[in-house]
C-alpha cells in the first residue's frame, strides 16, 4: 500500500468554492466546478453555405428516414426517465461514452473525477484495488482546518485526481469557468450539479455493478484521453440484467453525444475543426428548442449520413435537398461555422 499524506489541502470542487467547508465523510458540494467555457465555433471542412429556401415546421416524418444505430449489447444502457433523475448531463455523457476527446479540460468532469475516487473510497473502500494511494483532506474555513478525512485512491486514478484536485492544476479552460462563479456569469448551481450526481449515482448502484464498472472505466478513459468502451466495442460481465429494457434502442442519447463520437474516430479526422468537442457543443446549445426530441435522437445516430452529409451541407450538395429540416436546422450549422 503506498501511503501519501496531504494536509489542509481540498480537491477541486473545494477549490472552486474558495474551500468552504463541507461536512466529512461526503464528497465536496459547495460551490463546485464549471461548466465548459463558451465554445469556440470552428469551421469542419467542405461545408460552406447558400440561401435557405423557407425553413418548414418541425415534422415528426424526418424522423422515420433512418434506423437508429443500436447500443452496444455488451453495455448498460439506461433509459431517459433514469437520467432524468440526475441534475446534469456529464455523468450520462460519461456512462453512455459520449465525451469529446478534450473531456479532461472541462470543469464539470473534474468536479465528477475527484466527486467518483472520493466517494468510492467512501462507500466502496473494500473494493479499492491494493497497492493504492492513501491520502488526507483537511478541509477549511478562513483557513483554519475544521475537520479531515482519509482516502483510498486506486492507482490508476491517482495521478489525475491528483492534478484535478489541486486549484494550481486547473485548465486554462477551467479556470476560465471557474472566475464565471466568482463574477456570477454562471450559476452557482451549475457547479453542484456533478458532485449532487456522483453522490445519487452511489446511492443508486453498488459497488460491484456493471453499472459502476462502466462508469469507473469511461471516467479513466476521459480522463486519459482514450477512447470509450461503446467506442472500442467493450463488454462488461452483467449489463444485460442491468439494462433498462426501454433504452434497448439507440446507442446515443442526444445529438452532442454522436457529434462528439464522430470527430473522434481516426477516419473522420480530416472533417475535424481545431475545436471539435466545442464545436458539438456550439451545435448542441443552439438546436435546443429547434431540434424535436426524435431529430436529437435521429441526428445522434445518423450523424454522418444525415447531418454531416446533409444537414451541415450547402442546399444541393448531399443528402441536404432530401431532408425536410435542413432549412431549419442548416442556419445553426452555419453560424457554428464560423
Amino acid at each position: 500500500m503506498k501511503v501519501t499524506a496531504i494536509a489542509f489541502r481540498c480537491s477541486l470542487a473545494t477549490a472552486l468554492a474558495l474551500c468552504l467547508f463541507a461536512p466529512a465523510g461526503q464528497v465536496q458540494t459547495a460551490a463546485q466546478t464549471s461548466a465548459p467555457a463558451a465554445p469556440s465555433k470552428k469551421r469542419p471542412p467542405a461545408t460552406t453555405t447558400s440561401t435557405p429556401p423557407k425553413a418548414a415546421a418541425p415534422s415528426a416524418t424526418a424522423t422515420k428516414t433512418a434506423a437508429p444505430s443500436t447500443a452496444p449489447a455488451g453495455l448498460v444502457r439506461k433509459s431517459t426517465a433514469y437520467w432524468s433523475r440526475y441534475k446534469s448531463d456529464i455523468i450520462r455523457q460519461v456512462f453512455d461514452g459520449g465525451f469529446g476527446a478534450d473531456v479532461d479540460e472541462d470543469g464539470q468532469f473534474h468536479i465528477l473525477f475527484t466527486g467518483y475516487v472520493e466517494q468510492f473510497s467512501e462507500s466502496c473502500r473494500a473494493y479499492v484495488p491494493t497497492p493504492f494511494e492513501k491520502e488526507t483532506i483537511t478541509h477549511t474555513v478562513d483557513g483554519r482546518p475544521v475537520s479531515s478525512k482519509e482516502i483510498y485512491i486506486d492507482l490508476r486514478f491517482w495521478p489525475k485526481y491528483h492534478e484535478f484536485s489541486q486549484a494550481g492544476g486547473l485548465s486554462a479552460k477551467s479556470a476560465s469557468d471557474a472566475i464565471g462563479v466568482v463574477t456570477g456569469r454562471t450559476s452557482l448551481s451549475t457547479y453542484l450539479d456533478p458532485a449532487l450526481d456522483i453522490i445519487k449515482f452511489f446511492s443508486t448502484e453498488t459497488c460491484k455493478s456493471a453499472a459502476m464498472h462502466q462508469l469507473t472505466e469511461n471516467l479513466l478513459r476521459g480522463a486519459t484521453g482514450k477512447p470509450s468502451l461503446q467506442t472500442v466495442g467493450a463488454s462488461i460481465a452483467g449489463a444485460a440484467a442491468e439494462s433498462d429494457t426501454s433504452a434497448a434502442a439507440p446507442r446515443f442519447a442526444h445529438f452532442v453525444d454522436g457529434c462528439n463520437a464522430f470527430f473522434r474516430d481516426p477516419k473522420n479526422s480530416r472533417f475535424a475543426p481545431s475545436d471539435p468537442t466545442g464545436y458539438c457543443k456550439c451545435l448542441s446549445d443552439g438546436y435546443q428548442g429547434v431540434m424535436t426530441p426524435a431529430e436529437d435522437v435521429l441526428y445522434a445516430n445518423n450523424y454522418e449520413d444525415k447531418f454531416q452529409g446533409g444537414i451541415a451541407q450547402p442546399w444541393g450538395y448531399g443528402l441536404s435537398k432530401s431532408d425536410p429540416a435542413w432549412p431549419r436546422l442548416n442556419p445553426v450549422a452555419v453560424s457554428c461555422m464560423q
